[in-house]
């Protein structure tokens, strides 16, 4: 270990990053594997939509032991322990010899990503100062992103060239390397610390969770959250690339592409959203500009259905990301609703929420694709419509939905 601090910090958070860059990863790399897998295991698009959709479904429960192991164990072995498992998954998912198969690799991957952020995010309080933690984290969350759009078109290319199951097998041997690194180089607290030590009142966690139950904002967000994100994966995680294949004719590589310019829009949006509100002094005005951003991007998909130029998705993708990115100001205005003693359970809770979303609006999407039935070696453009209709709803009734968010006051509270 380093023994400069300075040096130290740096390299602990170079490696959790490139650890938090396979999460994102992961999430969204289905789509572009997604009509290898339909071939190769015969399958449909409901059942397809139904594997990747349990990585959601694993990541939100992961979020229950998390913060009581890193408690407990400690933050470092709560991300290798948690690494560990993401490897397992990925493994077994390069080796599957059925969706069966493929669906415990998703889930296992999906179950070991959830249990990155949240110790990540207690070193990183531990080793950089309250005014440097906003900026780290938005570095963390930018590099996340990064993962995401490595997904799309540089995977492609990879899975051209090597077959998805060597490309898997790859990112295998990277995260083995990384989980070693952090075994060996990460550590959860400084030399010397950085923050006095305080004393403070710990809840009981079902006294803190019925006190975040009970907010109405975070039962407002938590809706939303669920939509606006589930929409997204929808989209770029599942269907996006097929999508492109199918109506437009065009190929994997050209169709993973767009979608990177999804990831390109958030990593712009995301720290705008922050600097917006902290200029307007308005969260509640930032989220809904945000919601209507993605509204407005998003008609040309569904109401303007394979009417438009193939050209014209590069800047509707990016711009549905980055009212996207935007979007996450929510998080602040939960982080703001929630009392002191409350913060870590309620942040934690209303994290579920985008990734039960994404779950539940896969598995719709892949019924809703496959209900339209096949045409010519692929699926109708019906089905895609339907999808991209119902996505539209479902994004209005976010919107409606916002009106009910209450202003939060400032929160000087560091996460």
């Amino acid at each position: 270990m380093h023994h400069n601090p300075l040096r130290a910090r740096w390299t602990i958070f170079s490696i959790l990053a490139s650890l938090y860059f396979f999460v994102y990863f992961f999430r969204t790399s289905p789509a572009v594997i997604a009509e290898d897998l339909m071939e190769e295991f015969s399958a449909g698009a409901t059942i397809i939509g139904l594997m990747s959709s349990t990585y959601f479904y694993s990541y939100a429960v992961a979020q229950i032991p998390v913060g009581v192991l890193a408690d407990t164990i400690g933050s470092k072995k709560t991300v290798g322990l948690f690494a560990s498992i993401t490897l397992l998954g990925t493994l077994i998912f390069a080796f599957s010899p059925n969706v069966t198969f493929l669906s415990i690799g998703r889930a296992l991957i999906g179950f070991g990503g959830g249990g990155i952020f949240v110790p990540t995010q207690r070193i990183l309080t531990r080793w950089f100062r309250t005014e440097e933690f906003a900026r780290m984290n938005g570095l963390l969350i930018s590099i996340g992103t990064l993962g995401a759009l490595v997904s799309s078109a540089p995977l492609a290319l990879l899975v051209a060239l090597t077959g998805w199951r060597n490309s898997f097998l790859i990112i295998a041997a990277i995260l083995s390397l990384l989980t070693l690194l952090n075994f060996s180089f990460v550590r959860d607290d400084p030399p010397v610390p950085i923050h006095p030590q305080t004393a403070g009142r710990r809840e009981r966690v079902l006294e803190s969770l019925k006190k975040v139950l009970g907010n109405r904002n975070f039962r407002v967000l938590f809706v939303t959250s669920m939509i606006t994100y589930g929409v997204m994966m929808g989209f770029q995680g599942l269907c996006g690339v097929n999508f492109f294949m199918d109506v437009y004719g065009i190929g994997k590589e050209q169709g993973a592409t767009i979608l990177m310019m999804i990831s390109i829009g958030v990593i712009f949006g995301s720290p705008l959203g922050g600097a917006l509100s902290e200029k307007l002094g308005r969260r509640k005005t930032v989220y809904q500009l945000a919601l209507t951003g993605m509204i407005l991007s998003w008609i040309p998909f569904s109401v303007l259905f394979g009417r438009i130029p193939i050209l014209l998705y590069y800047p509707l993708s990016f711009l549905f990301g980055f009212f996207n990115g935007m979007a996450v100001i929510f998080q602040t205005i939960g982080k703001e609703s929630f009392p002191k003693d409350n913060i870590a359970t309620g942040l934690a809770t209303l994290n579920m929420a985008a990734f039960i979303g994404a779950a539940m609006v896969q598995g719709i999407t892949g019924y809703l694709i496959e209900l339209g039935g096949r045409l010519n070696g692929g699926y109708s453009p019906h089905g895609y419509h339907v999808t991209f209709l119902f996505y539209l709803v479902i994004l209005l009734v976010a919107f409606a939905l916002s009106f009910f968010v209450i202003e939060p006051r400032r929160s000087q509270v560091p996460l």
